[in-house]
């Protein structure tokens, strides 16, 4: 029988996905400063909202790099 994840477990997994989809390809502004440096990971959230992708500032992150990406995230703590 399955035991049913923790509600921590459930927004870890979510900061995991947030944080291995797509990674900068170049310097993307903020205003005066610059929010991603290439080859950082650029929330997803982020590229929906101000079209990234559409731009072609971010790349997708797939197979074995959106594992390792995934893994990167800082754990949560309780």
């Amino acid at each position: 029988m399955a035991t049913a994840k923790k509600s921590y477990e459930t927004r870890a997994e979510a900061e995991a996905a947030e944080y291995s989809t797509f990674r900068a390809v170049v310097p993307i502004p903020h205003g005066n400063t610059i929010a991603y440096q290439p080859g950082h990971m650029v929330p997803v959230s982020n590229v929906e909202q101000y079209g990234y992708d559409k731009q072609g500032l971010v790349e997708r992150v797939k197979g074995d790099e959106q594992e390792q990406a995934a893994q990167a995230v800082p754990p949560l703590t309780v």
